[in-house]
């Protein structure tokens, strides 16, 4: 079987929330970066708040605590898209505008290919597991990297058939 797409950016992310909550580990660390901690610097910049309304002495370390929550807070909510998007853009180089991948399903294993980037060949015993969501699947080659396919660009056929061939070389 042979899927080829133009890769885009809302596909990019889909993959990148799909990856994020595909396991214990990767969602508790997109917590508690992106909602603990603002959450903290909120509470420590509102006492600080506070504090200086009623009239408390604050001191330095205090005043450095909910600055630096605040500041990592913010600036982890305000600079995450600018960051997606480098990831996105980093993946191909600047002179490649066509950004279409195909992939080759065959029974020995995955033909990869992205023009102005590479080719490989990857054999089925490469795969960890594979992760079917909504809207993308991925295929772990270890706990981090994956491939990354949209499924809006997968006929209901062809969906079908890649999951049953998933299930029978790599296993969720």
């Amino acid at each position: 079987m042979t899927i080829s797409w133009e890769s885009t950016y809302e596909q990019f992310k889909a993959g990148v929330r799909a990856r994020i909550w595909a396991s214990p580990e990767t969602s508790l660390r997109f917590a508690f970066n992106f909602i603990f901690i603002p959450i903290l610097g909120v509470i420590g910049l509102s006492v600080l708040l506070v504090d200086i309304y009623v009239g408390r002495k604050i001191g330095v370390a205090e005043l450095m605590i909910a600055f630096a929550l605040a500041g990592w807070a913010i600036g982890n909510w305000v600079s995450r898209p600018r960051r997606l998007r480098k990831l996105f853009e980093n993946a191909w180089p600047p002179n490649v505008t066509e950004r279409r991948t195909t992939l080759i399903f065959s029974e020995e294993g995955v033909y990869v290919e992205c023009p102005g980037v590479g080719k490989s060949q990857l054999e089925w015993n490469a795969f960890s597991r594979f992760v079917p969501s909504r809207k993308v699947i991925l295929i772990y080659l270890s706990k981090a990297p994956a491939v990354i396919i949209p499924r809006e660009i997968l006929t209901k056929d062809q969906d079908a058939e890649l999951i049953q061939l998933l299930e029978t070389k790599v296993g969720r």
